[in-house]
């Protein structure tokens, strides 16, 4: 059996078709701008989760360079102790803040570790090398740094290297390396140094200056180079906001082809300051 069509019928019905059209119309428009209007949401949060991630790299980053930056060249910290358990803790904030798996995360980070190691080398032989009148200071001075120097040059590597010629001069054989250790050892434990003992002590203090230049030119220029790093990785970031910020989406960001096309900019400047933390 089939509906019937009445005249005039035909015009209800037509109405009743086209109402639920745009009742279904409605709701898929609805359902569109509810999608939509949560991936912005989402999108919001991670860009503003994003910038405040940046703007904290920014301040850690700032804090660290503050406390780095200028002992090279001025009274360094009253206490060492302290000093280093500060930098220790804001160096760890870098740590743990940065991507420990990214490529350019790791590059800073390693910079800012073998900076810690200069500048932990720099400060305690600076400690030492005490410029005095005083014979007695001088010579306690120049004790200390010497012993510290050991500590640092534990397999005497070094050491053997800068008194080869004071040691062979001298004619002086040594037949195990504890022999030779306990040797320097007496040297600089004696109240008179005599002749060959000041010889050694001038080699061993002439080397170690030259390490503390060593150290002060690696703290001045990684400071330079971790700064520079880090804005060009900071723009990087930025241009991965604004992706974000207008699809929604950064998945397909690539990070590295960007931060080098931004790197590409400033590459002459960071391969100078490269070469002279060598």
């Amino acid at each position: 059996m089939f509906l019937k069509i009445e005249p005039g019928n035909g015009a209800v019905i037509g109405a009743i078709i086209a109402a639920g059209i745009s009742l279904i119309s409605a709701f898929i428009n609805i359902f569109i701008v509810i999608s939509q209007s949560k991936k912005q949401r989402t999108a919001e949060i991670i860009t503003s989760n994003r910038v405040e991630w940046m703007q904290k790299l920014k301040d850690y980053i700032s804090e660290y360079l503050s406390k780095v930056r200028y002992f090279y060249d001025t009274t360094f910290p009253e206490n060492l102790n302290e000093y280093f358990g500060d930098l220790g803790n804001i160096t760890a904030k870098i740590e743990l803040h940065l991507n420990f798996k990214g490529k350019q995360d790791k590059k800073i980070i390693n910079i800012i570790q073998e900076l810690n190691k200069s500048l932990e080398t720099f400060l305690q032989l600076k400690k030492y090398n005490i410029y005095s009148n005083d014979e007695k200071k001088k010579f306690e001075g120049r004790k200390k740094l010497i012993q510290f120097y050991f500590y640092k040059d534990k397999d005497l590597e070094m050491t053997k290297k800068t008194l080869a010629n004071v040691l062979i001069k001298n004619k002086i054989i040594f037949k195990s390396e504890k022999e030779f250790k306990q040797y320097i050892k007496d040297i600089v434990q004696k109240e008179d140094f005599g002749k060959l003992g000041f010889d050694i002590c001038n080699e061993l203090a002439s080397y170690i200056n030259n390490d503390i230049k060593k150290c002060v030119k690696k703290v001045k220029y990684s400071s330079q180079l971790i700064m520079l790093l880090t804005q060009v990785y900071l723009k990087t970031e930025w241009e991965r906001v604004k992706v974000e910020s207008k699809k929604g989406d950064a998945s397909k960001f690539n990070f590295d082809e960007k931060y080098n096309e931004i790197k590409q900019t400033v590459k002459d400047k960071i391969s100078e300051l490269e070469k002279l933390v060598e």
